[in-house]
This record gives C-alpha cells, sequence and structure tokens, in this order.
C-alpha cells in the first residue's frame, strides 16, 4: 500500500432516513474519513444538504440515473480530487465508530503482509442482513480473521482507485441489480480477490421486507421496480463472457424459482408479473424498451 492512505466514503441517497444516514456520516468523519453523498434526487434533499459539515461534500443529480451511475460519479470524484481509496455505502447501511476503525486498520495491517503477488480487489464487512436476519455471506462464528471471497456487495465494501483504474467503474447500464457481482467477477478475470474481514460487523437491509417460504426459508421481497432489473439484469449478466457458469447457473435457477414463487407473497400481483415479464423481453432482447425508459424516468424507491 502507498505511503498514502486517503479514503473518501460514497453514501448513494434516494429519499434516505437522514437520521440513519447522518449517523453513518458522523461514525465516518470521527474516524477521519470524509463523506461524500451523491443524491439521485431524493423529496428530502434540503434536509441533507443542512446535515453537509465543513469535510464533507454533496452531489445532486438532476435525475435518478441508477446506482451504478451515482458509484462512478463518487468514484470519478476521488479520482479527480487525490484521494488513494473508495469506501463506498448505501443509504441503509450502518457501521459502528469502533468497526469504521478496526475496518481500516485491519485493511492497513493485511496490506503490509499480504504476499506479494496477491491483488486485492476489495474489502468489505461481515454483513448482516436485517430484513432476513441472518449473515449474507454465511460466514460461521468460528471463523475469524480475514477471509476470502469469490465476490462482495457494493456496501460497505472498500476499493484502491489503482485497482478501479485497472478494473474499470461499475457497469452502469444495470442501473442497480448484480452491479457488485458484475464488477467483482470482472475483477477476478484479471487475477483480483476479494477479502473479507470477519471481526467487523455491518447491518444492511437487503429488500423491503421478507416471507417464510414454506417454514423453510425466508426470501427478500422487493418493489415491482426491483423485480423488473433483477430479471432484466439477470439475463444479461447470464450473456458476459467473464461470469464463471456455476454463478450463471444459480442465477438461471434463481430466476425460476423467483417467478414461480414470489409474485404470490407480492402485495400487488399484477405489477410484479408485469415488471418481472417486461424484465425477462428487455433482458433477452438486450434494448431499453418503452417500458424501461418509463420506469426509469419515474420516481421510484430502490427497495
Amino acid at each position: 500500500m502507498p505511503e498514502k492512505f486517503s479514503p473518501l466514503a460514497v453514501i448513494v441517497t434516494f429519499n434516505p432516513d437522514i437520521n440513519l444516514t447522518y449517523k453513518n456520516v458522523q461514525n465516518l468523519n470521527l474516524n477521519s474519513v470524509p463523506v461524500l453523498i451523491v443524491d439521485n434526487r431524493s423529496k428530502n434533499v434540503s434536509a441533507i444538504r443542512s446535515k453537509i459539515k465543513k469535510q464533507n461534500f454533496l452531489i445532486e443529480n438532476e435525475s435518478n440515473l441508477g446506482l451504478g451511475f451515482a458509484l462512478n460519479r463518487g468514484i470519478e470524484y476521488a479520482q479527480s480530487n487525490l484521494y488513494t481509496h473508495v469506501w463506498l455505502f448505501d443509504q441503509d447501511s450502518f457501521l459502528e465508530t469502533s468497526a469504521i476503525r478496526l475496518f481500516l486498520q485491519k485493511i492497513r495491517e493485511y496490506e503490509i503482509q499480504k504476499f506479494p503477488n496477491e491483488k486485492v480487489a476489495s474489502y468489505g464487512p461481515n454483513i448482516f442482513d436485517t430484513i432476513k436476519n441472518r449473515n449474507i455471506y454465511g460466514i460461521l462464528k468460528d471463523e475469524t480473521g480475514i477471509l476470502n471471497a469469490k465476490f462482495l456487495i457494493t456496501s460497505g465494501s472498500f476499493y484502491s482507485l489503482e485497482v478501479l483504474k485497472e478494473v474499470g467503474l461499475m457497469y452502469q447500464d444495470f442501473f442497480i441489480d448484480y452491479l457488485d457481482y458484475e464488477w467483482c467477477f470482472r475483477a477476478n478475470d484479471k487475477g483480483y480477490v476479494h477479502k473479507i474481514i470477519s471481526d467487523v460487523k455491518m447491518k444492511h437491509s437487503i429488500g423491503s421486507d421478507s416471507r417464510s417460504i414454506f417454514g423453510i426459508f425466508k426470501v427478500a421481497i422487493h418493489s415491482p421496480f426491483r423485480w423488473y432489473f433483477l430479471f432484466r439484469n439477470g439475463i444479461y449478466i447470464c450473456k458476459m463472457p467473464h461470469i464463471p457458469f456455476r454463478f450463471k447457473l444459480e442465477v438461471v435457477l434463481k430466476t425460476i424459482f423467483r417467478f414461480l414463487i414470489l409474485p404470490i407473497f407480492s402485495d400487488s400481483k399484477y405489477q410484479t408479473y408485469l415488471h418481472i415479464l417486461c424484465g425477462i423481453c428487455d433482458g433477452i432482447t438486450g434494448r431499453k424498451s418503452s417500458f424501461y425508459k418509463h420506469l426509469v424516468g419515474e420516481t421510484f424507491s430502490t427497495t
């Protein structure tokens, strides 16, 4: 790791819970990490503005062009302002002050101790999904230290700008879903690995709710908007040559399961199936249909 270690935290917001987002900003600032908020045209953006202190920054997008676009604006800001790393967050992720301190400490220690030929693309915390009430990486209680991972979700992940220069920015045409998987597998294809710092716990919400399926397991319930992108991008990612076959198979099986089961548990079955079918059609054809253009032109919730 270079002598200079100057990370910038980037938080993407859309109608956020101001108190939760501001608490995360405060905790980062207490660890000398400045924060850039990239806002996707929130209704409460004036409240966000009022919370921006001297060491932090705000970019207000004129329209909501998706998570990928917003993340890339944050990364490009960091590149232009001589930061060395970016730490990416969703608005509903939260780290305690002590966890932030430990996370940064572990990264700096590992970068010094790692094998010279080991290329680490990203570091992430051990994430607990507050919707499904589970660890999203399936890490067992007795697994400690810094663990290998095939991929990390974007929120909470920490990247060197040098790595992003080689691997590239987020694939913003995905708009939201599968951004993290695509980028991680693209990095893997270039010989990089990903690391989970298991001792650092972060709370994160995936979906807006969950349902128990036959009392066996829980699945996240999303808005019809998200179902469109989950199905469209699931098909898109299966067409990409750098995506492993096993992951593609998992995506296909999940897609079939979701199509058959999940709309049953939706509060708006017609809209859910409509968005799913349009997502499948656009995924197969690879075009941005009138349905897509209408969809992204609307104000939406990303849950």
